[in-house]
């Protein structure tokens, strides 16, 4: 299965959409969809900005996963409080490494997601690409913070697999892109230069 796509579901109207069906062990459910990346993007955006205006972070954080879990879901059943809507959207929406390495210049980086496995081969960053990468971080301000991550991950991209053909830059989701450069980061960082490579 490719990232974001779903088998069909039919909807109690008979209509059938593409989506995943969760269920609560209270028998509660729903129908949802994958969230776009600029979807997914938002949301983090939304989460971020609202644990700077409040002292609630996770009062902020429920009622931003509440909206983005309405915002997907297909069906029309019974409503979701915020807390059951984001004890679904953490685990919907996330992505986890399972996997780096490297061969020459060129890094692999696997991540893991509801949709399966998806695998990203980059190139190394040049320093140039990694100092610039990091002062416009540390400039950044929190509704752009994706900005520089954007700009380095589509510089270093060669190819992607788990992804549908029709994907762009564009459609891979942010946070994907953030796990993906924070591996080569890390990377790079292990590196000594004042190691002989003889040694």
């Amino acid at each position: 299965m490719l990232y974001g796509e779903f088998e069909k579901v039919k909807l109690e109207d008979g209509t059938e959409v593409d989506g995943l069906r969760v269920t609560l062990k209270t028998k509660k459910s729903a129908v949802l969809r994958c969230p776009t990346a600029k979807e997914q993007e938002s949301f983090y955006t939304a989460v971020a900005l609202r644990n700077q205006s409040t002292k609630d972070d996770e009062e902020s954080n429920l009622q931003a996963e509440s909206e983005l879990f309405n915002l997907i879901r297909l069906d029309k059943g019974e409503a979701w409080d915020e807390y059951e809507a984001g004890y679904i959207i953490g685990r919907f929406i996330a992505a986890q490494v399972l996997g780096a390495t490297e061969s020459g210049d060129e890094h692999v980086i696997t991540l893991k997601t509801q949709y399966g496995v998806q695998t990203h081969l980059l190139r190394e960053p040049t320093i140039k690409e990694m100092t610039m990468y990091e002062r416009a971080m540390n400039k950044t301000r929190t509704k752009n913070i994706f900005a520089p991550i954007h700009k380095l991950y589509n510089s270093i991209m060669l190819r992607t697999e788990g992804y549908p053909n029709t994907f762009s830059d564009e459609d891979i989701p942010a946070d994907h892109k953030q796990l993906c450069v924070n591996s080569v980061r890390a990377a790079l960082l292990k590196y000594d230069p004042f190691e002989s490579p003889n040694a």
